[in-house]
Formats: C-alpha cells, sequence, structure tokens
C-alpha cells in the first residue's frame, strides 16, 4: 500500500493543489480536508475528501483523521494548524499525540512556530540572529515599546502570515490604531461581509469566542527581504531552499517572484531552530538583512510555503526528502524544474502585473500538467468555486 498523507486545508489555495500533485507524483496517497470546491479536487490526485466545517472545524479535523487514518498529516495554511493545536489539546484529540508528533514534531512545536515572541525567544537563545522585538498587551505596553525602538514600526499579529496581520506604524496615532485591530478578531460587520463576498466562514468563530491575538512590535529593517523553505525530521535537517524576494505583490505582502540564492548563514540559523525545537515536517522561513546584509530571522510557518511542490535539484526537492525521511519511501531528487535562479510564481506575479517584464526572464511555474488548474488559478474568485462539473456529485477521484 503506499503511503497516505492527509493534507488539512482550510483555504482554497493552489499551492495545495500542488503539493497533491506532486506527493502522488511521488508515490503517495493523497487525501484532502477541505471544502467543498477545492482545486486540489481538480487534479485527479486526491482519493478522498473529507469535509471541513468552517463553524465546527475541530470536529472536522478530528473526524478526518479519524477516517484516514493517515500515516501523517499536513496542515496546509495558518488555520488548520491553528485548528489542529485546538484538537490536540482537548480530549477530542487523545489518541492522536503519536501522530502529531510523527508527522509534525508535536503540539508545542505548531505552538512555538505560530507564535512570534516565542520563536524570537528561541532563537536568540540560540545565538540566532533576530530583530529587536517586544510584546505589546495593552496600549501603554504600545507606548513603551515605540519609545524604545522608534518608528516606523512593524506591528505582527500571531496565527497570521503570508503579510496578512502585518502593519508598518509611521506614528504612535497609526500604532494604536493598527494594535487595536490586530489584537482583536474581525467585527461582525466585517466578518458577514467577508462571508457575503468570498465566502469565508472562518471568521465567524473567533469573532464568537472574542479570541484576542497577541501583537508584538519589531524594529523596521530596511534591507532586502529573504524567505526560506525546508524539510525536517526529528529535529534534523533534511532539505532547504534559500530564495531572495524578487518582487512581492505588495509591501509586506506574499511573494510573487523569487530568486534562488545560497545562504549559508540562513542554513545555519534553519538548522538550529529546527533542532531546538524538534520539528518535523514541512516548514518555512522568513529573513530580512540589515544594514550590513546580515540575515535575520523574522517568522516561521510550520507548514509547506508557496514553492515547497518545486524540484530544485540535488538536495533541494523537499517532496522528495519528505517521502524518504518520513515515510521510508525510498525516492529520489528530481531534477530541477526551473533553468535558471529566477522563478515567477502562478499566477501570482501574472495577476500583480499581466504585463511583467519579469516572467519572461524567469521560470514561470505553471501547472501545465493540469489545464483545469491552470485555467482555475485566472478565474476570479468566487465564481470559479463550482464552475466545473468534476466538483459537484462524487467526491471520490480514481487517483490512476
Amino acid at each position: 500500500m503506499p503511503p497516505r498523507v492527509l493534507l488539512l486545508a482550510t483555504e482554497r489555495w493552489l499551492t495545495t493543489a500542488r503539493m497533491a500533485m506532486a506527493l502522488h507524483a511521488a508515490g503517495c496517497d493523497v487525501q484532502l480536508m477541505a471544502l467543498a470546491g477545492h482545486p486540489a479536487m481538480l487534479t485527479g490526485t486526491v482519493s478522498e475528501r473529507f469535509p471541513y466545517r468552517p463553524l465546527n472545524p475541530i470536529a472536522s479535523v478530528a473526524a478526518a483523521i479519524a477516517q484516514s487514518k493517515p500515516d501523517t498529516v499536513v496542515p496546509v495554511d495558518e488555520l488548520a494548524v491553528m485548528h489542529l493545536i485546538e484538537l490536540l489539546r482537548s480530549d477530542a484529540g487523545r489518541g492522536m499525540e503519536e501522530l502529531a508528533t510523527r508527522s509534525l514534531g508535536g503540539v508545542d512545536v505548531l505552538s512555538a512556530g505560530m507564535s512570534r515572541m516565542t520563536l524570537m525567544e528561541l532563537a536568540k537563545s540560540e545565538g540566532v540572529a533576530v530583530p529587536e522585538t517586544i510584546p505589546v498587551a495593552s496600549p501603554g505596553e504600545l507606548e513603551a515599546a515605540a519609545a524604545q525602538l522608534g518608528f516606523p514600526l512593524v506591528m505582527k499579529a500571531d496565527f497570521t502570515a503570508g503579510g496578512r496581520g502585518v502593519r508598518i506604524a509611521n506614528n504612535l496615532a497609526e500604532a494604536r490604531v493598527w494594535w487595536s485591530r490586530l489584537h482583536r478578531p474581525l467585527s461582525l460587520p466585517r466578518s458577514v461581509l467577508r462571508c457575503v463576498r468570498l465566502k469565508e466562514w472562518t471568521h465567524f468563530r473567533p469573532w464568537f469566542k472574542r479570541q484576542m491575538r497577541g501583537v508584538t512590535v519589531q524594529s523596521y529593517l530596511r534591507g532586502a527581504e529573504r524567505t526560506a523553505m525546508a524539510v525536517a525530521h526529528n529535529g534534523e535537517l533534511q532539505a532547504c531552499v534559500c530564495f531572495e524576494v524578487a518582487q512581492a505583490s505588495k509591501l509586506c505582502g506574499p511573494s510573487t517572484v523569487l530568486r534562488v540564492v545560497d545562504d549559508p548563514v540562513m542554513v545555519a540559523a534553519i538548522r538550529v531552530v529546527l533542532r531546538r525545537m524538534g520539528a518535523t515536517g514541512f516548514c518555512g522561513f522568513d529573513f530580512m538583512l540589515n544594514d550590513a546584509g546580515e540575515p535575520l530571522l523574522i517568522e516561521m510557518n510550520t507548514r509547506p510555503t508557496q514553492l515547497a511542490h518545486l524540484p530544485l535539484g540535488q538536495g533541494r526537492d523537499l517532496v522528495a526528502a519528505y517521502v524518504r525521511s518520513m515515510l521510508g519511501h525510498e525516492t529520489p531528487d528530481r531534477a530541477s524544474a526551473a533553468d535558471g535562479n529566477l522563478i515567477a510564481l502562478y499566477p501570482q506575479e501574472l495577476m500583480r502585473d499581466p504585463q511583467s517584464t519579469l516572467i519572461t526572464g524567469a521560470y514561470h511555474d505553471v501547472p501545465w500538467e493540469s489545464p483545469a488548474l491552470v485555467r482555475y488559478a485566472l478565474q476570479p474568485l468566487p465564481e470559479a468555486i463550482f464552475k466545473d462539473a468534476r466538483w459537484r456529485g462524487s467526491e471520490k477521484v480514481n487517483s490512476e
């Protein structure tokens, strides 16, 4: 029997579909917990979908794990990580500790990765360079932090990623506004609006439970952005790729064009953090260069990031490394899909600028092997969600 991997998704991200395709090609039986209409169902690589119910998410995750009986589980977005943490700390998660440890290193690893302050303290204690970071739990603490760090300030909410939950404050008045918004869940009117316009139901639960988020402030760094993706097993680094951000969708937003770089300082920092945490599975790391060109760690994601599916040659094939180390299934590293170091993300760079000159000089990461996925990515949401007939009817898909 092929090793079974269960992907946990709360968003309809294209990257999840790409991960499903890559794991399937590596010989895995891929199953998925997701909303109906997830683009991964267009690829023919998911053997079964389990429903995700945004208003009852913990039960959804528990049911998917119980029914799938996977060898490993992979949360593919921040909300899925949060749901898994909540499940593992509840009575419903009893008996799942071994799976969580085998798949991710355990609930404490997930929690540390989601808390920016915990990560900064852990990294600093191991000698990893990080920007000065201060937690702010009240307006008074915000004023004290601003006086210490000066402006502009980078303000970040826990349990967010990809530029969401990050704001730049240029003065104290702005900082107070951003702290208030980052600290609290979305208001009821905004939650309703996102539900109606984007079919996002996930904000009702935090609003109903009055879930507050931790907020940290950091010194503003004006250097280049760098990012990395990695696979670890029992705290040991198995594969890693470092990138320089050549283009982002907006200031502090997600990357749209990346350049592969060799950065031994970043790799050493990642190795130290993974070993200290005892992390397992896919991880992502964000860095900023300071004035001296030194990379400072600013964020970690305990999930696969945007290009985790893409083979980039020996030692840079995360999916192959995952299948070998995590599932004991021998598979060689694939040849690099890119013929250069510059990679344009699809459809992100195309949507940022249809006339982008960066695309012509880069490897454009288009999933040509799935024409339905190519079309899906270019359609406006949410109209695309139920347009393809294959999303209706049976959720079982012949993976052959």
